[in-house]
């Protein structure tokens, strides 16, 4: 069984697939039931947002995920024993993974876990600094983890407009992209702000962030860790 194991490592196995913005039924799924987003006026989650905006999931769109995520397949806990995956080594020095399992999806860098879209989430791991770092290896690859990042409200302004611009890359949010960002920046946002601790590096006090290593305390090793890649990864990898 492909699981997180006690060290907070990814097993290799993983079906890799098509992530491009052609391929649009993995863009709608992804948009719409991976994202923790929401319309604060409305009190509504992004997914019925979208419905009411845009339209319903796309004719054979429930046949494409039920193939993608095959329930039938998934152990009792919703986990897949070869689910689909984005696996990229972007650098020497860094790799980042995405595992679609039926009941959550599961993120990584170098093969350690950093979080979760699922029923017991974990997110808010990177910074929006970090996140822009990404970006350099296409807007697929910032649009897979923008899920993962946290923002302060002095960046939310900024945050939405590069977001509604990424999201004219796929047709079908191309209209509706500034109230889906603002959606989509509604959970990113974060209570606090990333702070610097003294042999671990940043580090947060948001709730459901690995990242926050007073609440997760034996993942402080791990946060070390990658603390180390990304400031690498964002200062010295061009």
């Amino acid at each position: 069984m492909l699981d997180i194991g006690d060290d907070g490592k990814r097993g290799m196995a993983g079906k890799r697939f098509d992530y491009s913005f052609a391929n649009t039924s993995f863009w709608w799924f992804y948009i719409l039931y991976n994202m923790y987003a929401h319309d604060n006026e409305r009190k509504i989650n992004l997914d019925e947002a979208i419905h009411d905006i845009v339209g319903p999931d796309p004719v054979g769109s429930l046949d494409w995920y039920l193939g993608f995520c095959p329930k039938n397949e998934a152990d009792r806990n919703g986990l897949l024993p070869n689910p689909h995956c984005v696996v990229e080594k972007l650098t020497d020095t860094l790799t980042f993974a995405v595992e679609f399992h039926f009941s959550k999806t599961n993120y990584f860098i170098n093969d350690i876990y950093i979080g979760n879209h699922g029923g017991h989430f974990e997110m808010w791991f990177l910074t929006w600094e970090e996140l822009l770092a990404f970006e350099r290896f296409g807007g697929e690859v910032f649009m897979l983890l923008l899920t993962m990042t946290g923002i302060s409200e002095e960046q939310r302004l900024s945050a939405e407009a590069h977001i509604s611009q990424r999201l004219k890359s796929l047709p079908m949010f191309a209209e509706h992209s500034d109230y889906i960002a603002r959606c989509i920046c509604n959970g990113l946002l974060m209570e606090g702000d990333f702070d610097t601790l003294k042999d671990v590096g940043l580090t947060n006090r948001q709730n459901h962030s690995l990242r926050n290593v007073v609440k997760y305390a034996y993942y402080r090793d791990n946060v070390a860790l990658l603390n180390t890649a990304l400031w690498d990864f964002c200062h010295r990898s061009m």
